[in-house]
């Protein structure tokens, strides 16, 4: 009988980095605000390096419309976990209750 050969898997929206030369990648890849390696988020939050993302918008900060507001967003908090999923999923119908 013929070898049976799998199909490759659907290509993933995420990126996946398989290997590094950085040094530290804090600060060398993109990440989120509040895991900057560049400018400490207990420093200043609304300070950022060229490869800060915006938590709430997924945006570079450089791009964030209400980078103001959103330079506050800790993922680690619950209230901005559920004001992401309110930003990402607007239709939803489980919507997050902002306290």
């Amino acid at each position: 009988s013929a070898p049976t050969t799998s199909a490759p898997p659907p290509p993933s929206p995420e990126i996946e980095i398989l290997s590094s030369k950085a040094v530290n990648p804090l600060s060398e890849f993109p990440h989120m605000r509040d895991q900057c390696a560049t400018f400490p988020f207990s420093d200043v939050p609304v300070s950022f390096c060229k490869n800060c993302y915006c938590y709430l918008c997924d945006v570079k900060v450089s791009e964030c419309k209400d980078w103001e507001k959103h330079c506050k967003a800790d993922s680690k908090k619950v209230e901005w976990q559920k004001a992401r999923h309110n930003i990402k999923h607007p239709n939803s119908p489980l919507q997050q209750p902002e306290d």
